[in-house]
C-alpha cells in the first residue's frame, strides 16, 4: 500500500509541489515534505522504522556531494532514526534547477544521478561485493541520453557551484557508458536488465491519471517478467 501511495497518493497531495512550490524556493517537487512531513504514524504515509530497521538487507543510498564532485553512498548504519533516513532520501532525489540543494553534516548534496555512473548505483553493488544484478530502468531498451546542448548556461547557473554544473554536463556520456557496462552484463549472464514495454510520462509528471496509468503497465510488465526475475536471482 504504501509503495503505491508514494507514486500515486502524493500526486493529489497540494504540498507534494508543482509550480506555486518551486516559485516558493522549496522546489518543483517538494522533497522536504514528501520525505520528511509524510512518515510518521499519524501522517500520511506512515513509515514502519522498527521492520526496516530490523532488516539484514544491504541498504545504499547515493548522492551528489555538490563540493566535492564525490558520489557518496550511506548505508543503514549512517541513519540511526526515521529523520536521518528521510533527509538522505531527499538529497539522493533532489534535482538541479528543480529542486534545492540539501545540506547534511554541514555538506551540500544532490540527485545521486550527477555522479559518475549517472545514476546507476551499479557502483555500489560492486563495492559491496556482489556479481549478478537486477537493474530497474525507466527507460526503454537501446535509449541513449543525447549530450547536454546548453553547458553554458549550466555553468552561469551553478558558478559557485562549478562541480555541479559539470555533473549536469557530464550524465549524458556517464549514463551512457555504463548502461553499455551494464548490456555487456546482459550478454554475460551478470545482469537482468528491466526496461518498459513502455513509459508515457516524463520527469515532473504530477497529473493523476497519467501517473497511475503508467504505474498499471509497470506493474503489469513486473508480474509477467518476475518468474524469469527469481530464476536469474537463483531465489
Amino acid at each position: 500500500w504504501r509503495t503505491r501511495e508514494a507514486f500515486l497518493g502524493l500526486t493529489t497531495d497540494p504540498e507534494a509541489g508543482g509550480w506555486r512550490s518551486f516559485a516558493h524556493r522549496q522546489g518543483y517537487f517538494n522533497a522536504e515534505h514528501i520525505y520528511r512531513h509524510t512518515s510518521l504514524p499519524e501522517e500520511t504515509l506512515p513509515f514502519d522504522w522498527e521492520t526496516y530497521k530490523a532488516s539484514d538487507v544491504t541498504v545504499r543510498i547515493g548522492s551528489y556531494r555538490c563540493d566535492t564532485g564525490e558520489e557518496v553512498y550511506w548505508g543503514i548504519e549512517d541513519m540511526p532514526d526515521l529523520a536521518t533516513l528521510g533527509i538522505r532520501c531527499q538529497a539522493s532525489s533532489s534535482m538541479p534547477v528543480l529542486m534545492p540543494v540539501v545540506e547534511i553534516d554541514g555538506h551540500p548534496y544532490l540527485d545521486g544521478a550527477l555522479g559518475p555512473t549517472g545514476g546507476f548505483a551499479t557502483d555500489a553493488a560492486r563495492a559491496d561485493g556482489y556479481t549478478r544484478m537486477l537493474v530497474v530502468s525507466t527507460r526503454p531498451a537501446g535509449y541513449r541520453k543525447p549530450e547536454e546542448r546548453r553547458p553554458r548556461a549550466y555553468r552561469r547557473m551553478f558558478r559557485r557551484m562549478p562541480l555541479v554544473a559539470e555533473g549536469i554536463i557530464n550524465r549524458p556520456s556517464n549514463y551512457n557508458a555504463e548502461l553499455e557496462r551494464i548490456e555487456q552484463g546482459v550478454r554475460d549472464g551478470e545482469v537482468y536488465l528491466f526496461t518498459p514495454d513502455r513509459m508515457s510520462i516524463e520527469n515532473g509528471e504530477l497529473r493523476y491519471d497519467r501517473v497511475v496509468s503508467a504505474y498499471e503497465a509497470g506493474l503489469v510488465q513486473a508480474r509477467r517478467e518476475l518468474p524469469g526475475i527469481l530464476e536469474f536471482l537463483g531465489v
